[in-house]
């Protein structure tokens, strides 16, 4: 577990989350760790095509819509020259939806960028699909400053920083039924995640997929499915697949109940990098009723509880497959109903 805890350590004091520092970029490879927000207009667009670009909002970028609803629509980086497919701010119509639209990100630059930035609206995102083929730190749907709404019955897929990331304090934010699918075990450029919940924001993540965000390079980060950096969130039964941490859990006060993380992949990194079911940080939050396994070789814990974790309660909870059912490394914890151990037989 030494290994594990250098690694854990390195992620959280180097800033592991995307932005996470205000709103610098953090990188998870050799590519420069100072860069900031920058406009994409360096690429070389289709003119035949190219949509006209608006101003979006005070952020110094552009988009192609602003501050109006979308409805099938689809939205092609390839044919535009602006650094958003849609924005909004709080000067949005009341109630504004995005829904049956398509946003395709797939012009393989490198840089920053995000394909729905909601910085304080209320906005419903629905029944749309983002994909994604881009060297950079690209972000399909970001809600922040005190956002409000809901994400439902969406597809992200392909190589993304973080597929959902919800931001600040007063972001509020349902979040349901989509799936989230990264690029499997990744070994250059950045490391990804599924969901991201940060500075202050707080959502309910419910029935939502999350497959494939697992970091196999040659450095010692990480990815995770879905990463609860706030207070008071829930996540409820969400099924993770292949993620090398399935919940990464900081903050106080989070629920996370009836979840399944599953977990078969052999890293051919040198570092020979093991699954985790849940990473607990943070104090009293709660894990109750989750279904977690994997490959036996490949996971680490199935419950890890970082040190300096206070008054954590974990209840009910099926562990299989792992190397350590539960690792508590914490003060105060709580653990009724969940094995100490599991035989190989019980896989």
């Amino acid at each position: 577990m030494n290994q594990s805890l250098v690694r854990i350590g390195l992620l959280i004091t180097t800033c592991f989350l995307i932005w996470s520092c205000d709103t610098a970029i953090e990188s998870t490879s050799s590519v420069d760790q100072n860069a900031a927000i920058q406009s994409m207009n360096n690429k070389s667009p289709n003119t035949n095509t190219l949509a006209l670009c608006q101003n979006a909002g005070d952020t110094g970028m552009t988009a192609v819509y602003v501050n109006e609803s979308v409805k099938g629509k689809s939205i092609d980086f390839s044919n535009h020259n602006c650094d958003l497919a849609i924005y909004f701010d709080e000067n949005a119509p009341k109630n504004a939806v995005v829904r049956n639209t398509t946003v395709i990100q797939e012009t393989g630059n490198s840089g920053t960028g995000m394909g729905l930035w909601n910085e304080g609206a209320k906005v419903m995102v629905s029944r749309s699909t983002f994909t994604t083929n881009f060297a950079g730190q690209y972000v399909p749907i970001r809600f922040d400053a005190g956002a409000s709404g809901m994400i439902s019955k969406n597809e992200i897929s392909g190589t993304h920083r973080t597929g959902i990331l919800l931001r600040g304090a007063g972001t509020d934010i349902q979040v349901k039924g989509n799936t989230i699918s990264g690029s499997g075990a990744k070994t250059s450029g950045w490391a990804e995640n599924g969901i991201q919940v940060d500075q202050g924001a707080t959502a309910d993540i419910t029935d939502n997929e999350i497959n494939g965000h697992w970091w196999d390079g040659e450095s010692n980060w990480a990815s995770t499915g879905l990463i609860l950096w706030g207070s008071n969130a829930q996540a409820t039964n969400n099924t993770f697949n292949n993620n090398e941490f399935g919940i990464y859990l900081f903050g106080e006060g989070n629920k996370v109940t009836g979840n399944q993380t599953t977990s078969n992949i052999e890293s051919q990194s040198s570092f020979n990098f093991k699954a985790y079911g849940v990473l607990v940080g943070g104090t009293e939050n709660h894990l109750a009723g989750n279904n977690l396994s994997s490959k036996e070789g490949t996971g680490a814990a199935g419950i890890y509880i970082y040190p300096g974790t206070s008054y954590s309660k974990v209840t009910g909870n099926r562990i299989k497959g792992f190397a350590e059912p539960v690792n508590d490394s914490g003060n105060d914890s709580m653990i009724r109903g969940t094995p100490a151990s599991v035989s190989s037989s019980d896989i």
